[in-house]
């Protein structure tokens, strides 16, 4: 018998035994560990997808007090790059985050948690305050697209 034929039988029960204990480190459910992980699940590809956004967003950090040109520009090519970005958040992201929070009944902001993440992605409050202004322009522009097409405004 080969020495590879007799190694099979022991890679195998290695395998089954190494599955069964990255399954026993799963938090129990609706725990605060477990309500992390399910958000880690969501955010960190989401983050991934957007690093490059998020590290302009960190380079506009300490220079929107009193923004010079450059800076002005920055910002006006960043805003339709960040409507889509909060667009995918909503549309993906958000839908994913709120089903585990309403999966144990825990009252959350989960649209506070993108906020979050930028945050742990080293965005800076004063970047972190001109999205939400640009976020209350989007959606103030939608509402006034919506109420003149007839349409329900979205979120």
């Amino acid at each position: 018998m080969p020495p590879s034929a007799r190694l099979r039988p022991v890679l195998a029960a290695a395998l089954v035994f190494s599955l069964g204990a990255c399954a026993s480190l799963e938090p129990e459910p609706c725990t605060p560990a477990w309500v992390d992980a399910q958000t880690e699940a969501v955010l960190v590809p989401f983050a991934r997808e957007y690093r490059s956004e998020i590290a302009v967003l960190r380079d506009l950090s300490g220079n929107l007090d009193n923004p010079g040109p450059l800076t002005a520009l920055r910002m006006v090519g960043q805003a339709e790059t960040l409507a889509a970005m909060f667009e995918d958040f909503q549309d993906r992201a958000l839908p994913r985050l709120e089903a585990a929070l309403d999966e144990c009944d825990a009252p959350g902001e989960a649209a506070g948690l993108l906020v979050a993440m930028l945050e742990r992605e080293g965005v800076e409050g004063d970047v972190l305050a001109w999205i939400e202004t640009l976020g209350v322009l989007v959606a103030a522009v939608n509402a006034e697209r919506a109420s003149a097409s007839g349409e329900p405004a979205a979120p």
